[in-house]
């Protein structure tokens, strides 16, 4: 009867895996592990519907504002700039085409129909 025993570089390869799998959602997502980040908060509305839910950090009630010192957009700006200096704060993107659809519209002015061709 022969035993095989696993080399050395298989055993590495397979601890590699397992880090890489329980670590890079921690380091891309932030998650933590074995805690709750949301927890219930009420019953379904319907049988159809899943329970409502709310980000641990605020299971009292909703957030009003993401941090104390933050309460203009000014102070999102700032406190973005300040956590990430090194990160865009403010993106854009260019304009690929632009829709334009034409509806009949009918307005009643004065008593009168009157139809009218719309862009939007």
């Amino acid at each position: 009867m022969s035993t095989t025993s696993a080399s050395p570089s298989s055993v590495l390869a397979l601890v590699a895996w397992v880090a890489v799998g329980l670590l890079l959602p921690v380091v891309l997502f932030r998650t933590q592990l074995g805690r709750p980040r949301a927890v219930r908060v009420g019953a379904p509305a319907s049988s159809r519907e899943g329970e409502p839910r709310r980000n641990v950090r605020a299971k009292g009630d909703l957030m009003r504002v993401p941090a104390d010192d933050v309460r203009t957009l000014f102070d999102v700006l700032r406190r973005g700039r300040d956590r990430t200096p090194a990160k865009k704060i403010i993106g854009y993107r260019e304009v690929v085409r632009i829709i334009e659809e034409e509806k009949e519209v009918t307005k009643v002015v004065g008593g009168v129909e009157k139809k009218e061709i719309k862009k939007w």
